[in-house]
This record gives C-alpha cells, sequence and structure tokens, in this order.
C-alpha cells in the first residue's frame, strides 16, 4: 500500500522540495558570508584557499568589493540560466503523469 499508493501520490512534493532545494543551494550566501568573513586575516570571504567560495558570494565580492557591477550583473544572469536548466531538467526527470 506504501509503495502503490503513499509515493506516488507525495511525488508531486517531493519534485517541488527537489527544486526548491537546488535553488536554494545554488543561492546559498548569508552563512558562507558570516562563517569566513575573518578580513583581517585574508582580505577577502571564501575561506582558505577559496574552500568555501559558492557562486553568489563570488558575485558579490565582484560586485561590492572589486566594484564590477555590470560583471556582477552577468554573474547573475548566469546564475539564473544555470538554476533555470536545472530546474527544467528535474522537471523532465521527475514528469508526473497523472491517469484519469
Amino acid at each position: 500500500m506504501f509503495r502503490h499508493i503513499t509515493i506516488p501520490l507525495l511525488r508531486p512534493t517531493f519534485v517541488f522540495v527537489l527544486i526548491t532545494g537546488l535553488i536554494d543551494a545554488m543561492k546559498l550566501f548569508g552563512p558562507v558570508l558570516v562563517m569566513t568573513t575573518p578580513e583581517a586575516y585574508t582580505g577577502v570571504p571564501g575561506g582558505p584557499k577559496n574552500a568555501t567560495m559558492v557562486l553568489s558570494l563570488y558575485q558579490w565580492i565582484v560586485a561590492f568589493k572589486e566594484g564590477q557591477l555590470g560583471y556582477g550583473a552577468a554573474m547573475g544572469v548566469v546564475l539564473f540560466g544555470i538554476i533555470m536548466i536545472f530546474t527544467v531538467i528535474q522537471l523532465r526527470a521527475l514528469r508526473v503523469q497523472w491517469e484519469y
């Protein structure tokens, strides 16, 4: 009963959680900035040898620390494109088929 009824009915929820989890992971910024900002030691956040550098943190550094606002905006557009591609791939791979 669990395998044939419960799991198929929860599939749309699983798809939603996977997609929003991917989007949140790609947009991760705040916790990485807070945990790796001993700027007195390194000058820029990102941890030792940029071990915790994520795309959104790098985008912030380029746009606001280095003053290249156009390049930072372009990185935001690319990040949007990457998230959109992954979302479409997930939606097609986990396509929900309804039987009426």
